[in-house]
């Protein structure tokens, strides 16, 4: 017999911590909330080789507004690829003509014409 001010005793299972966090927190990028309902379609679509600009004018029609940058980083996050590796640019020697014109006289080991190698 249960008195009235008493609960039953619930047999759901207790949320962990990281789940209760997991539902409260705000998504990472708020740009690609709205591409989560079609998270399926769109890397299936990627992946048989549509290209991201096609993908991007379906979700248009579709009402989800997203950049083009946005949705190719995402796509690519998603299907596991890595970034690109950035590679400085090749710096390109300049040539300083008066310092040419200052040397011209300068043989190998520093020495010039006009000098006398010391003893």
């Amino acid at each position: 017999m249960s008195l009235p001010f008493q609960r039953p005793i619930s047999t759901a299972p207790r949320l962990t911590l990281a789940e209760a966090v997991e539902r409260t927190r705000w998504p990472r990028n708020r740009a690609t909330v709205k591409l989560e309902m079609h998270r399926a379609e769109l890397l299936r679509l990627r992946q048989e080789g549509m290209s991201v600009g096609a993908l991007m004018g379906g979700l248009r029609e579709l009402g989800v507004e997203i950049g083009h940058e946005t949705l190719r980083l995402w796509l690519r996050r998603e299907l596991g690829g890595k970034p690109t590796k950035r590679r400085k640019r090749v710096a390109t020697a300049v040539v300083n003509q008066s310092a040419l014109n200052e040397n011209a006289g300068a043989m190998p080991g520093g020495e010039t014409k006009h000098s006398i190698p010391p003893a």
